[in-house]
């Protein structure tokens, strides 16, 4: 008998739909985990330092490793897909040297992680902090016995681990000062000027106010290196660092010329021109500024305001000149306070020039109240021969001498309060150039005043507003400087 071919195909069909499977079930493996090395043997000075590289690596018998998670302690667990990384260990305060202890496993494409995950101990012991002096640019290679430090400390360890500063002049085997680590700045200022060496007053930080200790040995009239180191809270210490050699200038008078010209042009010649007249109408010495000229690698202004304010109050008289109207006016403006409060008077001669604004925050410590305002296309100047006067007896007229001079800028005094009251001394004939149409300005014309201090009726603050350099130099010119440091300013 012959059987059908469908019934065959059929039998073979429901033959091969078994619904048994065959063989037997393996569940997922753990991977598994290694460092690169077994055991580390080091002691002493042969142990690790704070941060050490390591390495691990891992293995899945049935899939694959997608990572990794690390532990300090078996407990807390950090992720990574990296086989190796820098760590920085912290070691106890109490100690400096450790033994820590790193746990890694592996975790697998399963989310599968190492049961018995793998440990390694490092000894390490305690790294030294560092510390480094900050120099901004322009800092002063000379100055006056105030002076300002910026340093930068940092610890491998973590800089929470710095427990101090030790900050010396000169001599690292003397007693240092001992600073927190929360300063990385100090103001230093002589306390004795009468001698060689004198104690610094220290201002940590930006605090106006002095700390409790002093820093004993900066020598007055010589070159002066301070040295600075950190410590860490277990007692390891960087190397002492040196900040660069500053010769410390020592005062020999009361009275102090500063030349803040901010061009080289003729620099030497108008700082020379002024030095004479201060001679011969007081016929006393006095100590030099420099302060300038602009681009110069170093002058002997602080770059802190605060510090410079403190190098000035070591005066009672400041004669200045800069052609440079927003410069000096913004120096003197932030770095005065101090010197005024100790009853300090001051001549400053400066220009104005057409870029200025008409009122500029700096002017509020002078007897400035604000510029003049023009016409947008007016520029003020001053023809040769032209005249500066005052209406007040027995002061000299005197006149322009040598060239025109443009960039004029009369002022509107301050106004008088309860501390100052504000007089014009000098008024100028002055021209207006309108777009090339000429003609006299008939606007206010102040170009020099004085602020008197109430509580004892003194002129305390001169100003001019003109390059007096290119003045006639004649009888006039001299009688004009007698009358302003002499009998105004009593220099």
């Amino acid at each position: 008998m012959r059987i059908p071919l469908i019934l065959v195909f059929t039998l073979l069909l429901f033959g091969a739909c078994s619904k048994e499977y065959k063989g037997d079930y393996i569940e997922n493996q753990a991977p598994e985990t290694a460092f690169l090395a077994d055991t580390i043997l080091r002691s002493g000075d042969n142990r690790f330092e704070s941060v050490i590289q390591v390495s691990w690596s891992g293995s899945d018998a049935d899939g694959y490793v997608k990572g990794f998670e690390l532990s300090m302690d078996g407990v807390i667990w950090t992720y990574t897909t990296s086989q190796d990384s820098i760590l920085t260990l912290s070691l106890p305060s109490s100690s400096d040297t450790f033994d820590f202890t790193l746990y890694v496993r592996a975790i697998d494409n399963d989310g599968q992680h190492d049961l018995s995950p793998a440990q390694l101990t490092y000894p390490v012991k305690n790294s030294n902090p560092s510390v480094r002096f900050i120099i901004p640019v322009g800092s002063p290679t000379r100055s006056f016995p105030a002076v300002k430090y910026f340093w930068e400390g940092t610890d491998p360890d973590g800089n929470s681990s710095l427990d101090h500063y030790e900050l010396i002049w000169n001599d690292t085997t003397q007693a240092p000062l001992i600073l927190s680590p929360s300063f990385t700045e100090a103001g230093l200022v002589a306390k004795d000027l009468n001698t060689s060496t004198s104690a610094c007053t220290v201002y940590p930080g930006t605090l106006s106010t002095p700390f409790a200790k002093d820093l004993p040995g900066m020598k007055l009239g010589d070159a002066n290196t301070l040295y600075i180191r950190a410590v860490d809270k277990v007692g390891a210490q960087s190397d002492w660092i040196p900040a660069p050699t500053i010769f410390i200038r020592k005062p020999v008078s009361d009275i102090l010329f500063i030349n803040a010209q901010r061009s080289s042009f003729n620099r030497a010649n108008i700082q020379g021109f002024y030095s004479n007249q201060i001679i011969n109408a007081l016929g006393k010495s006095f100590d030099t500024l420099q302060a300038g000229p602009e681009g110069a690698i170093s002058t002997d202004l602080s770059s802190d305001p605060s510090t410079q304010d403190r190098v000035f109050s070591f005066f009672k008289k400041i004669f200045v000149y800069s052609e440079n109207s927003e410069f000096i006016l913004s120096l003197m403006q932030r770095s005065s306070t101090q010197f005024f409060t100790k009853g300090g008077k001051m001549m400053l001669i400066t220009e104005g020039n057409d870029a200025i604004e008409d009122q500029p925050a700096y002017l509020d410590f002078s007897p400035i109240g604000a510029y003049t305002p023009r016409p947008s296309n007016v520029s003020l100047l001053m023809n040769l021969n032209d005249s500066i006067y005052s209406s007040i007896a027995n002061y000299p007229t005197i006149q322009n001498g040598s060239t025109i001079l443009s960039g004029i800028r009369p002022f509107s005094l301050a106004n008088n309060n309860s501390s100052f009251k504000y007089e014009a001394l000098y008024n100028g004939h002055i021209t207006q150039d309108a777009s090339g149409s000429i003609s006299i300005w008939q606007g206010n014309s102040v170009l020099s005043a004085k602020r008197v201090r109430l509580a004892d009726n003194q002129t305390d603050f001169v100003i001019v507003m003109l390059p007096v350099y290119n003045l006639a130099h004649n009888v006039a010119l001299d009688t004009w400087f007698q009358r302003m440091l002499v009998d105004e300013l009593a220099f």
